[in-house]
């Protein structure tokens, strides 16, 4: 099913349930799930009351059953949350919390190495997130400061166990993700400062007891947790750099990031998704090195830039091909290299192609004025890069990786060499060396590949100066 009860259900495991109970637990999932089409509150409301009914089945729990108990307590908290949005009656909103909080409260995790103790943690981390979802909930509803206070301060005073720091830094990291919610609401940057104060906590916690050896550890039950915990605090410093600006703030996200990544790489093997930490970490330095450099106008915040760049670029993380990532990156580029123009009146030396970067993108990041013939000689000195790289593969016909990223680096310098020739004319002093070089590079990458483009597939580039230029095997294709 559906919506916020399939969460609530989630711990109830109806094998254990009597068949009174089982049948309203039934009842209560079809009639919110008719609710959510009808949107009439009387399904909503017999919903309600069918989960009260089960509840009451079970007035004193067994160990065997409160964990069970606890479910239908976050169920029928839940449900009286959705009524709440519905109606905006506050004694829903009451009667809601009591119950979630009750859910977590009754249903304690033991900590105590049993086979049980994974499950049982589980279960209580899920229904206090669903605590949290629907304090969550009714802020956004009210959007009322006062809404946001009592939300976190509910958390703050629960009974939980403080014997296991699973418990108090999943508690910690629910708190955190209400503050967050806080300056959402209200752009009251405190509510951020104290997200990241309790965070900061939690994170403290951890590193005082962290080792190689329960990092290493796989069966390590706290090191989800600890990475979850660290990428929230990742959020919430981010927030607060874009909402002040300073400096001392990009450098505090920063320092978290390299902490995130050393924790990340310590397992074996490193964990997944490091690469787009990395990307994160490349990309916060590139703003930062961008927003010190329009202040003090230093070379040297160019260059850091620039690397930052190039390391974004290599990360080559899962969904690199996304636009909106790469787009960001390229722009950082262009605006690092126009800056660089406008301070020495030379472009960067760095500029390789790659399967983010090719031609039309390397050729794009020129600023408008930067004449024509130095645009063609950059762009020429970047293909000699690429050839560079493919003269590290020699030809085989293995079909090997290495073989496919060599063919790659050829078609980047064709296509910059192309690019070279198409910004300028046959007065430049390199015209020569280009044309020949484009004729060599195309043979070379045919010799690699085995084959040869068709002459319809050839480009005709036309020039500044209103000319055009062939390849000698067009032309005489078409003599």
């Amino acid at each position: 099913m559906d919506g916020i009860v399939s969460q609530s259900l989630g711990p109830i495991d109806t094998e254990i349930l009597n068949s009174t109970q089982k049948k309203g637990i039934q009842l209560a999932e079809q009639l919110y799930s008719k609710f959510q089409t009808s949107k009439d509150v009387k399904d909503l409301d017999s919903a309600i009351l069918h989960a009260r009914s089960a509840i009451e089945q079970v007035q004193t729990p067994s160990s065997r059953t409160e964990a069970d108990h606890a479910g239908l307590l976050s169920l029928l908290g839940t449900l009286l949350t959705e009524r709440y949005i519905v109606s905006s009656n506050p004694a829903d909103a009451r009667e809601s919390t009591l119950f979630l909080r009750k859910s977590v409260e009754e249903c304690p995790p033991v900590a105590d190495g049993s086979e049980d103790e994974k499950a049982d943690t589980d279960t209580w981390m899920r229904l206090l997130k669903d605590f949290r979802v629907c304090l969550d909930r009714r802020c956004r509803k009210t959007r009322q400061r006062t809404d946001v206070d009592e939300a976190i301060h509910v958390l703050e005073d629960l009974s939980i166990p403080k014997s296991d720091r699973i418990f108090t830094h999943a508690l910690g990291l629910e708190r955190a993700e209400l503050c967050g919610l806080g300056y959402d609401l209200t752009d009251d940057i405190e509510y951020l400062e104290k997200g990241i104060a309790i965070s900061r906590e939690v994170c403290s916690d951890l590193e005082a007891r962290r080792t190689p050896q329960q990092l290493a550890a796989e069966n390590d039950k706290h090191f989800q947790s600890d990475m979850k915990t660290m990428e929230v605090l990742a959020g919430l410093l981010r927030r607060r750099f874009v909402a002040t600006k300073k400096i001392a703030d990009i450098d505090a996200l920063i320092d978290h990031y390299q902490e995130m990544l050393r924790v990340a790489e310590t397992p074996s093997p490193p964990l997944a998704g490091i690469s787009a930490l990395a990307y994160k970490l490349a990309t916060t330095s590139m703003v930062r090195h961008g927003l010190i450099y329009e202040r003090d106008k230093d070379f040297a915040d160019l260059e850091g830039s620039l690397e930052a760049c190039h390391a974004a670029m290599a990360t080559r993380f899962a969904g690199h091909d996304s636009k909106a990532l790469w787009d960001f990156v390229i722009n950082g580029l262009k605006t690092t290299i126009h800056h660089w123009y406008e301070h020495t009146r030379t472009l960067p030396p760095t500029i390789t192609a790659n399967d983010v970067l090719g031609a039309r993108e390397i050729a794009d990041l020129v600023p408008h004025t930067v004449p024509a013939q130095a645009k063609a000689t950059w762009l020429y000195e970047a293909a000699a890069r690429s050839e560079a790289r493919f003269l590290l593969f020699p030809p085989s016909a293995d079909g090997s990786a290495a073989e496919a990223a060599a063919a790659r680096d050829m078609e980047h310098a064709i296509n910059l060499t192309a690019r070279a020739l198409g910004a300028t004319d046959p007065r430049h002093p390199a015209w020569g060396r280009m044309e020949t070089s484009l004729r060599r590079r195309r043979r070379m990458w045919s010799e690699h590949t085995g084959k040869w483009p068709e002459a319809a597939e050839t480009v005709v580039l036309s020039f500044a100066n209103g000319g055009v230029w062939f390849p000698a095997e067009l032309a005489a294709a078409q003599s």
